[in-house]
């Protein structure tokens, strides 16, 4: 199955889920030019909810949305102290990861869906960082080298708004992708993956093979397996290829390793 547009290449299904198939080249030039599909005029972008604990300290690239305090900030502030690549704590892909937090507490406006690259994009979740901190040269929030709760804003008070800002997250993606941590106490990012199920939503597991409880996951191995089995071959090796964080870079070698879930029980 060649790209419809080469033919020199091996062609996937893009984000608009039509039968147009392009390589990866030809995908990042159309999005260089309009994003549109030329066969249904849709954006080829895979819309992805990232869920899991928020893991900044590793020196990769977030791919998440920061809420910041406009009340205090600029979006400039933000990208210089906190997003900066040299002094910074969290690294971006770019600055349309960054929202207003007057606008994610106004539950009658909508959420943007941001893109992170040529190929895909994101829909949550998101980072809501507090006004007053202060970064250094990415291992210091506020001058601890240690500690990066400060880097988190309370939200305490805005509880019930967090709630229903996930939810319309994840009603906006296309794949939902859970990374479940060492410690297996991701327990909202849970709920989230059986929310996502009820959405009908592609399911993507991100969990290490050294998980002390990773044969309990079998359920989510076949679940996330059943929720690709309804998609094209070239559409769910896409899936699997471009995430912006699996370490799996084909669909076979994804499924293998459910499969290796799956005969733990």
């Amino acid at each position: 199955m060649s790209c419809n547009i080469c033919e020199n290449d091996y062609g996937y299904t893009n984000g608009c889920d039509c039968s147009f198939l392009m390589c990866e080249s030809c995908s990042k030039k159309v999005c260089n030019e309009k994003d549109k599909c030329p066969q249904c005029g849709k954006s080829i972008r895979t819309p992805y909810f990232l869920s899991g604990k928020i893991d900044i300290d590793n020196g990769r690239k977030v791919s998440r949305l920061i809420v910041y305090d406009d009340n205090k900030d600029s979006k400039n502030d933000v990208l210089n102290t906190i997003a900066c690549s040299k002094h910074g704590v969290v690294n971006l892909h770019n600055s349309e990861q960054l929202i207003k937090y007057s606008d994610f507490v106004n539950t009658d406006k909508s959420l943007p869906i941001r893109s992170i690259n040529k190929l895909i994009s994101i829909t949550g979740p998101c980072i809501i960082v507090n006004g007053d901190i202060e970064c250094a040269h990415g291992s210091s929030v506020n001058g601890d080298y240690d500690d990066y709760s400060e880097l988190y804003r309370s939200i305490s008070s805005i509880q019930n708004i967090v709630e229903k800002r996930n939810k319309e997250m994840i009603d906006k993606c296309r794949v939902f992708s859970l990374k479940v941590n060492p410690d297996n106490d991701c327990f909202c990012s849970f709920s989230e993956w059986g929310y996502a199920l009820s959405m009908d939503k592609t399911l993507i597991l991100d969990i290490s093979k050294h998980n002390s409880k990773l044969k309990e996951y079998y359920m989510y191995a076949l679940q996330s397996l059943n929720s690709l089995d309804k998609l094209s071959f070239t559409r769910k090796h896409a899936i699997i290829k471009y995430h912006p964080e699996l370490e799996y870079n084909d669909y076979n070698s994804y499924k293998e390793y459910m499969m290796y879930i799956l005969s733990l029980k």
